[in-house]
């Protein structure tokens, strides 16, 4: 979550403008209502979806298991897949997250 609010508030580039006595810009975005893609929903997706849902965002989710109707209300995912679904989700997404195991299934999953 720390590396999507840097990202989403610009931290590398405020970090240099306060260098240079610049306050304020750039700008942050605001995540509230933006989509958080999970790719992968075990452990680590479903803390990572928690904190994003404290800041308003809007999480969806593709898994190799089924992600049961109970579980998607429980966890607060407004849409969810299988790996076939994984294209329609990136072009879903405001930010994307990969949730995966490395090993030859997965590696260059996201290219």
């Amino acid at each position: 979550m720390m590396f999507t609010l840097m990202l989403a508030h610009g931290y590398r580039a405020a970090e240099v403008n306060v260098r240079r006595g610049l306050a304020y810009e750039p700008t942050a975005q605001d995540l509230k209502g933006k989509l958080l893609a999970l790719v992968g929903f075990g452990a680590s997706a479903i803390e990572f979806a928690r904190l994003a849902r404290a800041f308003g965002m809007r999480v969806a989710a593709v898994d190799i298991r089924a992600i049961s109707d109970a579980e998607a209300a429980e966890r607060g995912l407004e849409w969810r897949g299988t790996p076939d679904d994984l294209d329609d989700l990136v072009r879903m997404a405001d930010v994307l997250s990969v949730h995966l195991h490395v090993n030859e299934g997965t590696r260059g999953i996201i290219n």
